[in-house]
């Protein structure tokens, strides 16, 4: 497996400095989250992480901090460790494309939030969903679709998504009913 711990920061400093401890340890890569000021001061983050030499950066694009295509791929360009980003917005379908297209498809795009898009997500062709809970139930998806099942994913993911919609409500609810699944299944 590949461990790629979240840092997130207020500031640069915050998040270079945490960055630079994970990858002391040997973590294979780090996803940054820091809302963004502006693309320059975003730009310097990324500049910065990228000079400690990460195998890979991950940048977590969300409504806080929306990464449009053309500065992806402007950072994807110039930048040899930035070479995936996870999109947390409600509604990404049109991120996933227009990230994709923007850098013909060499950028590896993983959806969260979005994962009550599922289906329409792997059609619009990214590369991995990071869902809240219920793994063993989106693998099967994923497996499912990518094993040319699509419409077997599609029944599997159509009788998931009443739960998935309950709790993508809110953040809160989103982790307390989670919390309460890996607890049940044994996981903690």
């Amino acid at each position: 497996g590949i461990v790629m711990p979240n840092v997130r920061g207020k500031t640069k400093d915050d998040c270079v400095e945490q960055a630079k401890r994970y990858l002391d340890l040997g973590v294979d890569g780090v996803n940054i989250f820091m809302p963004t000021v502006t693309e320059e001061s975003y730009r310097e983050l990324v500049a910065a992480v990228d000079d400690l030499h990460p195998p890979f950066l991950c940048l977590q694009d969300t409504k806080d901090n929306e990464l449009r295509a053309p500065f992806v791929k402007s950072m994807f360009d110039e930048f040899e460790s930035f070479r995936c980003i996870k999109i947390e917005t409600a509604n990404p379908g049109p991120d996933y494309t227009a990230i994709l297209k923007a850098t013909d498809g060499r950028m590896n795009i993983s959806g969260a939030w979005g994962s009550s898009q599922s289906i329409e997500a792997y059609d619009r062709g990214i590369h991995a969903l990071m869902p809240s809970g219920m793994p063993e139930l989106f693998v099967n998806v994923y497996e499912l679709y990518h094993h040319g099942k699509r419409d077997k994913a599609m029944e599997l993911f159509f009788a998931m998504l009443p739960v998935i919609s309950f709790t993508r409500q809110s953040q809160p609810l989103n982790r307390y009913f989670h919390k309460l699944y890996f607890k049940r299944i044994g996981v903690f």
